[in-house]
């Protein structure tokens, strides 16, 4: 009897610890995170688990509204 392996897309499913804010591609051998263009890695050890959004221009705005 043949067994073929079956390989789980974690990706696609759901079983996962990517940030939101990162992208998930499936591994032959688990997955890998990183990051999207709009997110920083607060962790680039261990990439795409740990993302913040980061935008200098609006944060700037931000502050300046909150001090008025």
């Amino acid at each position: 009897l043949l067994t073929i392996p079956t390989f789980e897309n974690e990706c696609k499913n759901g079983n996962h610890k990517c940030h939101f804010g990162a992208d998930c591609t499936d591994l032959k051998d688990g997955y890998a995170c990183k990051c999207s263009e709009r997110f920083v890695d607060l962790n680039p050890d261990n990439p795409g688990i740990e993302c913040s959004s980061s935008i200098p221009c609006c944060q700037k705005f931000e502050i300046g509204v909150k001090g008025k």
